[in-house]
């Protein structure tokens, strides 16, 4: 059993807590749905001040993508010290996609070059490479992010293992 209890967060909530302790970058603009997580001794009436780890998903920032198809992970926030959170949360709002997005074939997330992935490929991200860098919102560096990617469909996976198994071979 988790020691966590997770819930459909509001905007306005998840806002406040990602500008006060996102290491990074502030709350971004688009937002579809996200999750929060509390202790489970706060089940019953969890507010922002109880909050411990929040995911913001939104529509994805990338323009060449099609809006129809793809959603993305725009912010993961979670105070530290609280384990396996983190996955907890991607979980739940993967679930939560496969349920009400079932035009939804992909949930993507990006990275700084020098962040561990851990918990993308714990809840079975795929590594989709890097992108060429631009400007993070806020900051005045330019790096190339990376670029995680997870299926919402066992078909799209299949295809994408296949091709990745190929790669493997040739190398």
């Amino acid at each position: 059993m988790s020691n966590y209890y997770i819930f459909r967060i509001t905007q306005s909530c998840a806002k406040y807590f990602i500008n006060e302790n996102h290491r990074h970058l502030n709350a971004p603009v688009g937002w579809k749905f996200g999750f929060g997580a509390v202790k489970n001794e706060h089940k019953n009436r969890p507010l922002c001040k109880h909050v411990l780890g929040v995911v913001w998903v939104g529509r994805t920032i990338a323009r060449n993508l099609p809006d129809k198809t793809y959603l993305e992970i725009n912010r993961l926030c979670v105070l530290e010290k609280n384990k396996n959170l983190c996955s907890q949360l991607i979980s739940k709002a993967i679930k939560f996609i496969q349920k009400t997005y079932k035009e939804k074939r992909y949930l993507i997330t990006y990275l700084k070059k020098s962040e561990l992935a851990t918990v993308f490929k714990a809840v079975n991200f795929y590594f989709y490479g890097f992108t060429q860098g631009g400007y993070w919102r806020g900051r005045d560096y330019q790096q190339p992010k990376q670029k995680w990617i997870y299926f919402l469909n066992n078909k799209e996976k299949r295809k994408i293992r296949n091709l990745l198994n190929k790669k493997k071979k040739e190398n």
